[in-house]
């Protein structure tokens, strides 16, 4: 798990090591990754965010184990990486439970039948802490 900022390093006159004061976002790295469960199958997903901001969008048709990397001391994900879950449930109500590498304020997140679930996290160094979540939206 890195315990660095993922801009970390030299700018306007500062030494190595303190924070990227760029605020413009054009050193920012996205990611988009979308995943369907095959109906009827219980599943489990390993979330390997690498970017600096990573959206998920995952099509329910079941229960489903949610794991994370949390990278290590030199490889992604970096302090403040963010990720948001967005969980797509069919007519049925389903539950996702998250497992390693989740901080959450509830241990599942229940998904109603054809609403739309998101939960949002920022990785602290350690592992993906909750900051948000939207049920029933």
């Amino acid at each position: 798990m890195a315990t660095v900022q993922r801009l970390g390093g030299q700018t306007g006159g500062q030494p190595s090591g303190y924070n990227n004061d760029d605020n413009s976002g054009r050193n920012q790295t996205y990611d988009f990754k979308t995943y369907t469960q095959v109906a009827g199958v219980p599943a489990a997903i390993a979330l390997i965010p690498t970017e600096g901001d990573t959206t998920v969008v995952v099509n329910l048709t079941g229960a489903l184990a949610l794991t994370t990397g949390v990278g290590t001391s030199t490889t992604p994900p970096y302090v403040g990486d963010r990720m948001k879950c967005i969980f797509l449930p069919d007519g049925t109500n389903r539950t996702v439970t998250p497992g390693s590498g989740f901080t959450l304020t509830a241990s599942t997140i229940v998904c109603t039948a054809s609403k739309r679930a998101s939960i949002d996290f920022v990785f602290n160094g350690t592992d993906w802490q909750e900051t948000a979540r939207s049920i029933t939206v």
